[in-house]
C-alpha cells in the first residue's frame, strides 16, 4: 500500500511540467464537469512541495550509494614530472629531467563495522525521505479536497439563497398587491421589502465565497480558470451515513480501533517517525565504534625515469595500517550526545503516536457526529419545508402575517444551511480519515468506517 501510494505521488510531481497541456485538456472539455479524481491529479501534478519532496528522495538515493561506495577499495594514480637548476659540475637543464607514475590500491579491513552502520542510516534516511514524499502526497489531497468541498459548499448555500429570494419575492408580489387595496399595514410591506434584501444580501456572500474557492481550486490544480465542476452525489453515502447515525458509543470505538490499526501500518508521518528514531539508535552504534581502531591495508606500485639514470626497477609495496584513537574522552561525548538524540526520537515517536490517536479519534467522532446532524437536518428540513407550505397558503388568504412567512422561511433557510453544512463536513471528515489511515482509495475509507457493502461505486474509485 505504501509504495502504490509514494508511486503515485512521485508519479504527479514527474508530470509537473504538464500543466499546461492538461490545462489546455480541462479547458477543451469545458462540456464535461472538472471532477474531483481529475482535480487531485492536476493538484499532485502541479504541486511545488511534492516535487521538491521527490527531488530530496532522489538526493537520499544517491547518499546511499556514495556511503555503499566507501566498502570497495580506494584506487590512485599519480604521475610526477620535474627539472631542476643546471648545477655547477656541467650538467644541463635536460640532464636534471624526472618523470614518475605510481598506482595504488587501498582498502579498509577493519573499523569496528562503522562503514556497515553507515550504510544502514543511509538506508533509513532514503525511506525517511520517501515517507516525507508520501506524506507531502497526502498533504496535497487533503489541500485539494478542502478547497473542493468548501467551493461546493459555497455552491450550495449560492443555491439556497436564490431559493430564499424566490420565496421572499413571493411574499413581496402578494404584499405588493394588498398593499395597493390597504389590506396590509405598512410595517408588513416593509417587512417583506426587508426580507427580499436580506435575502439578496445572503445570496452576495455566497457567491463572493464561490469566487474565492474558485480561485484556489484554480491555484491548487494549475488551471488559470475552472470549469464546471461535478456536484457530489450524496445518495452514495446515505447507506453509511444511516449507519454511522445509529452507531452506539461501543461500535464507534471499534470503528477507531479498525481505522487506528490501518493508519498505524501506513500513515507516514508515523512511519517517518519510526524511521528517525531506528536511525538514531543506529548513529548511537556508528558514533560507539569511534573506541575501536581502524585497520587498513593497501598496495602500490610505480615507475621513475630520470634523463641520467633512465628507467627505474618498478617496485610493489605492501602496507598494512592500524589506527588506534586515544582520545576516547572525545569519542564518549559523542556518544553521550548520540544517545540523547536517540531518546529524543523515541520520545517523538510516542508524541507523534499519541497525535495520530486524537486525530483520527477525533475524525471519526466528527463523521458519526455529522452523520447525526445530516439525518436530523434532513428531517427537520422536511418538517420545516411543509410548515412554510402550510403558512404561504395561509398567507395568500390573508390568514397569516409577513412576520409567520418570515419565520417560516427562515426556518427553512437555517435547517437547509444546516444540512449542507452537515454534508460537506462529513465529507471532510472523511478526506482526514483517508490521510491519516493512508488508504489508497476513497473506498477504502469508507470500507474502513464499515460502509463498502453500500458503496461499490466509491471502492472502484481509487485516489490518483
Amino acid at each position: 500500500m505504501k509504495r502504490n501510494a509514494l508511486r503515485a505521488g512521485l508519479l504527479a510531481f514527474a508530470l509537473a511540467g504538464n500543466i499546461a497541456a492538461a490545462e489546455d485538456q480541462a479547458t477543451a472539455g469545458e462540456g464535461s464537469a472538472l471532477t474531483l479524481a481529475e482535480a487531485r491529479k492536476l493538484a499532485l501534478a502541479s504541486s511545488r512541495t511534492l516535487a521538491s519532496l521527490g527531488l530530496s528522495a532522489d538526493s537520499a538515493v544517491i547518499d546511499e550509494r556514495l556511503q555503499r561506495y566507501e566498502s570497495f577499495p580506494s584506487l590512485s594514480l599519480s604521475a610526477s614530472a620535474s627539472v631542476a637548476a643546471p648545477g655547477t659540475g656541467g650538467n644541463t637543464v635536460a640532464d636534471t629531467a624526472a618523470t614518475g607514475v605510481s598506482a595504488g590500491v587501498t582498502q579498509t579491513i577493519f573499523s569496528g563495522g562503522k562503514n556497515g552502520i553507515l550504510a544502514s542510516i543511509d538506508r533509513l534516511a532514503t525511506s525517511i525521505a520517501r515517507e516525507k514524499a508520501r506524506s507531502g502526497y497526502y498533504g496535497v489531497l487533503d489541500s485539494i479536497d478542502a478547497a473542493w468541498y468548501s467551493l461546493l459548499e459555497a455552491y450550495a448555500t449560492k443555491e439556497s439563497a436564490e431559493s430564499s429570494i424566490a420565496s421572499s419575492e413571493i411574499s413581496l408580489e402578494i404584499a405588493k398587491a394588498r398593499r395597493e387595496i390597504g389590506a396590509v399595514s405598512v410595517s408588513d410591506y416593509l417587512e417583506a421589502e426587508s426580507n427580499a434584501e436580506s435575502a439578496r444580501a445572503t445570496l452576495g456572500q455566497a457567491m463572493r465565497d464561490v469566487s474565492i474557492y474558485s480561485m484556489k481550486v484554480a491555484s491548487l490544480t494549475g488551471l488559470k480558470k475552472i470549469p464546471e465542476i461535478e456536484r457530489t452525489d450524496f445518495s452514495v453515502y446515505e447507506p453509511l451515513v444511516a449507519s454511522l447515525s445509529a452507531c452506539d458509543d461501543s461500535t464507534v470505538d471499534s470503528i477507531v480501533a479498525r481505522v487506528r490499526d490501518a493508519a498505524y501500518a501506513n500513515n507516514p508521518d508515523l512511519a517517518s517517525a519510526r524511521l528517525a528514531r531506528d536511525k538514531a539508535d543506529k548513529t548511537v552504534k556508528e558514533t560507539a565504534a569511534g573506541y575501536l581502531p581502524t585497520v587498513t591495508a593497501g598496495v602500490s606500485t610505480g615507475l621513475d625515469y630520470t634523463a641520467l639514470n633512465g628507467l627505474s626497477d618498478p617496485q610493489v609495496k605492501f602496507s598494512i595500517t592500524g589506527n588506534i584513537p586515544l582520545d576516547v574522552w572525545v569519542t564518549k561525548a559523542s556518544v553521550d550526545k548520540s544517545r540523547l538524540a536517540a531518546r529524543q526520537s523515541a520520545m517523538s515517536l510516542d508524541e507523534t503516536a499519541r497525535n495520530l490517536d486524537i486525530d483520527l479519534a477525533t475524525a471519526v467522532y466528527g463523521c458519526v457526529a455529522e452523520a447525526r446532524s445530516i439525518v436530523s437536518s434532513a428531517k427537520a428540513l422536511e418538517y420545516a419545508e411543509k410548515h412554510y407550505e402550510g403558512k404561504l397558503e395561509q398567507y395568500k388568504l390573508a390568514a397569516a402575517s409577513v412576520t409567520d412567512l418570515s419565520d417560516a422561511a427562515t426556518l427553512v433557510s437555517s435547517n437547509k444551511g444546516a444540512l449542507i453544512k452537515a454534508r460537506y463536513a462529513f465529507l471532510s471528515s472523511l478526506s482526514s480519515l483517508r490521510s491519516l489511515g493512508a488508504f489508497e482509495s476513497d473506498g477504502a475509507v469508507l470500507a474502513a468506517m464499515g460502509g463498502a457493502a453500500n458503496c461499490r461505486r466509491l471502492l472502484l474509485k481509487p485516489c490518483p
